[in-house]
Order: structure tokens, then C-alpha cells, then sequence
């Protein structure tokens, strides 16, 4: 590396513009991690560099091909039990949910049952909930998935427990 000589780097929708990052300095590094940022999915970035040398005279600016942003949230396929399920006090409900991820991210998974947290974030896409004596009414099972990139989807599925019948 020559003394005196000094990187710039932007970020914008065009090559050379300047909307989402400013001209930054990385001094002579030719690495840089800008976090923070707030980009849209599907719209293509550019990356353009500029250096300065010893002279204080300025490259050229070079430019990116472009890189499209691709974070598509997860999508919430089905969930067992079905809507409108029914079970008995004291029954072992297994719930299930089916998935997809448009990137093919990783996903992981959270089940709650009226609001009250059963099981928090995991990469397991099953749970089952023992019921109690006394819990009879509608449920509220809900079902929440997030990828490594923020996108989540959240989806209830309702199942009626009903008191055991008493044996003769």
C-alpha cells in the first residue's frame, strides 16, 4: 500500500449514488462491515470504491454489478391439529407445523396456547401439550416461525376440550 493512500466506499440504488451510504472512508482497508441498515427486498444495491492517493488526487469511481436483496419471510403451510379440533381433558395434544422458506433460510419455531408460552424459540417444528382436568373451552394454539433475517409469519389454529365422560 502506498503512504497516504486512503479508500472510499458507497452504497446506493445506482451505481456511484449515494442514498443508503454516504461516502465513507476505510482508510486502507479493503474490508468494511456497515451494519444498521434498512434495505428493501427485491431492490438491487451497488457498491462503488473511489481512492485517493499520496497526492491527493482521486481514482476513479468503480461499481458493483449489482446485489438484489432476497429476505422473503417464511410462509406457514399447515398446522395439526386442524381448526375446530376436538379433545378431551387430560389429553396429549401434538402440534405441528409445516413450513417454507422462499430463500431456504433456517427456521425456527415458537408455540403459545392462550398467550401462554409452551415452547420458545427452536429449530424443532413440533410440540405437544399435555392438558389438565378443568381446562375446558375454546384453545387458541398459535404458531409463530422466523428465519435468520427478521421475516416471521404467525398463524392460530383453535380446538374445543371437552370434559371427560366418567366411566361406569
Amino acid at each position: 500500500t502506498s503512504p497516504g493512500l486512503s479508500r472510499y466506499l458507497v452504497l446506493g440504488t445506482a451505481a456511484g449514488l449515494t442514498d443508503v451510504v454516504g461516502w465513507t472512508s476505510t482508510g486502507i482497508n479493503v474490508e468494511v462491515t456497515h451494519s444498521g441498515l434498512n434495505l428493501t427486498v427485491g431492490q438491487i444495491y451497488y457498491f462503488s470504491v473511489k481512492a485517493k492517493n499520496g497526492s491527493n488526487l482521486w481514482s476513479a469511481v468503480g461499481s458493483s454489478d449489482g446485489i438484489t436483496v432476497l429476505n422473503n419471510p417464511p410462509q406457514i403451510n399447515s398446522i395439526l391439529p386442524t381448526d375446530n379440533s376436538t379433545f378431551t381433558e387430560g389429553d396429549l395434544v401434538n402440534i405441528s407445523v409445516q413450513a417454507q422458506d422462499p430463500d431456504n433460510d433456517p427456521l425456527e419455531y415458537r408455540f403459545s396456547v392462550d398467550a401462554q408460552l409452551k415452547q420458545d424459540w427452536s429449530s424443532a417444528n413440533a410440540y405437544s401439550w399435555q392438558t389438565q382436568t378443568g381446562e375446558l373451552h375454546l384453545k387458541t394454539i398459535t404458531v409463530d416461525v422466523r428465519d435468520d433475517y427478521g421475516g416471521t409469519d404467525t398463524q392460530d389454529t383453535h380446538i374445543f376440550l371437552f370434559r371427560k365422560v366418567p366411566s361406569p
